[in-house]
């Protein structure tokens, strides 16, 4: 059964991941001069990455909760590295699967893919693990650390894969931050009234956590 609580995990992820990628694609567009917007490729895999979160929202994110019960989890860390181990494994599995469905193509888990989704979450788990965060000014502490943890995770996949961080991999970043920035400072108030759920728009906790934590 679908519970208010993940109808809001729905609305937060698909509208994070769509501010991301919609930005992200215009800004890059523009600064590389490139004249057609939205071809067929950008939509096909923007359309997968959206459909992968919104499966990990209804149904993966139910798995999270029950792992951490079944483990008796307490340690904040120790919750918020299984639910992205969760979330983002998820994700990138159904957005494999749903691509190739879409493009009528075989679906492959090759190495490039394993090596790219794998250093892509250690980046974010090394986020979690480490507590890499920012106190600038309360009102934009989420933001900043949003942004770090997306960015961790770019460049590790990065920086693993190839061996370098070139200037692309900056820009995408820039880009991709400037989303994130976007989703929190206007869109957000849009979605949900709920604000306990994330501590940011890219990690969740259980509720039953967040209410214990509050009390």
């Amino acid at each position: 059964m679908i519970s208010n609580y993940d109808m809001d995990v729905l609305k937060i992820d698909l509208t994070v991941i769509s501010t991301i990628v919609l930005i992200s694609h215009v800004l890059n567009s523009t600064l590389n001069n490139k004249e057609v917007l939205f071809n067929n490729q950008w939509i096909n895999v923007s359309l997968a990455t959206i459909l992968g979160y919104a499966l990990h929202a209804l149904l993966f994110h139910k798995v999270s909760s029950m792992i951490s019960n079944n483990l008796k989890l307490e340690n904040e860390v120790a919750i918020t590295v299984l639910f992205d181990i969760v979330k983002f494994g998820s994700i990138f599995v159904s957005k494999e699967i749903i691509l190739a469905y879409m493009t009528n193509r075989p679906i492959n888990f090759n190495t490039q893919w394993q090596m790219e989704s794998g250093f892509t979450i250690l980046g974010y788990i090394t986020f979690d693990a480490l507590k890499v965060k920012v106190h600038i000014m309360q009102n934009y502490d989420i933001i900043f650390n949003d942004i770090i943890k997306l960015s961790l995770g770019q460049l590790s996949a990065n920086y693993f894969m190839n061996n370098t961080v070139t200037y692309e991999n900056f820009m995408n970043m820039l880009v991709n931050a400037v989303g994130i920035a976007a989703y929190h400072l206007i869109i957000k108030n849009f979605v949900t009234d709920n604000k306990s759920i994330y501590t940011g728009a890219l990690t969740s906790l259980p509720p039953d956590y967040l209410l214990k934590k509050k009390n």
